[in-house]
């Protein structure tokens, strides 16, 4: 409700970017420390247990819902992209909730209406796109996703598989908007997506090569050991560094479409 809300007045009044984490912070607050949210245990990178109303449990559940939430509301600028990305993910979290070392109806249930009920919506939010999520669906998805992947007995790293891509993307976005000493919430080109047109793929090939490579991720997250999963978040940050620079010698190429 809160995401909903803040989402809407974000659509309807254009918030300037010091007021666009107020609400989402909020949210996160109240699911970890009112709801009492909490990761267990991290098997990866640390393979460690957490212990209950910890500090350290508080703070990566609060970290990684807030990751989950804004991987989806920052990488919206694509149609077609959060609905795609949001099938992927509750299929697999479904997948996860279904396997015998954890098997728990109640989120593989949720995780299906929430599967179903986008690829619904994806006829109407492909490019070019008749109906749109705006902040508050964008927001909402993400969110929902980090707290059914905890509930899914704490299969962080697996998820991660799906997102991770997308958790990637933001950070080297935001490390470079303040290496250019601009606001790092505020709006640009310079993500993944956005970089692939600017190569000169459409909306449909962009979103064709990103949703193949999410399938891919994901189905490496539910077959590899824990351990190696590593090596798969390697291999995403350095093929968006290869589009990063590519594109770069694109646009040197070719500045009017720059």
């Amino acid at each position: 409700m809160i995401l909903t809300i803040g989402g809407y007045i974000d659509d309807k009044y254009n918030l300037k970017p010091k007021f666009l984490t107020i609400h989402i912070t909020i949210a996160l607050l109240v699911a970890v420390f009112f709801g009492g949210l909490q990761i267990e245990a991290l098997s990866f990178p640390f393979d460690k247990i957490l212990p209950q109303n910890s500090f350290l449990a508080y703070l990566f559940s609060f970290l990684w819902l807030g990751l989950c939430t804004a991987s989806t509301k920052f990488l919206d600028g694509l149609d077609g992209l959060v609905s795609t990305v949001g099938v992927i993910a509750f299929l697999t979290i479904a997948s996860i909730s279904f396997s015998p070392l954890v098997f728990q109806p109640f989120t593989i249930i949720i995780s299906l209406i929430w599967a179903f009920a986008l690829l619904g919506y994806l006829p109407y939010n492909f490019p070019d796109a008749k109906s749109y999520l705006g902040e508050g669906g964008s927001e909402v998805i993400g969110f929902v996703i980090g707290v059914l992947s905890i509930l899914s007995g704490a299969k962080v790293a697996t998820i991660s598989m799906v997102i991770g891509w997308f958790i990637i993307d933001i950070i080297f976005v935001i490390f470079l908007r303040l290496s250019q000493r601009k606001n790092p919430l505020k709006g640009d080109r310079l993500h993944w997506h956005f970089r692939l047109i600017d190569m000169g793929l459409s909306k449909h090939q962009a979103l064709t090569l990103t949703t193949a490579i999410i399938l891919i991720t994901a189905q490496l997250g539910l077959i590899l050991p824990t351990g190696q999963k590593v090596f798969v978040l390697i291999v995403q940050i350095i093929l968006i560094l290869v589009a990063f620079l590519l594109s770069i010698i694109f646009k040197k190429k070719n500045p009017q479409k720059g």
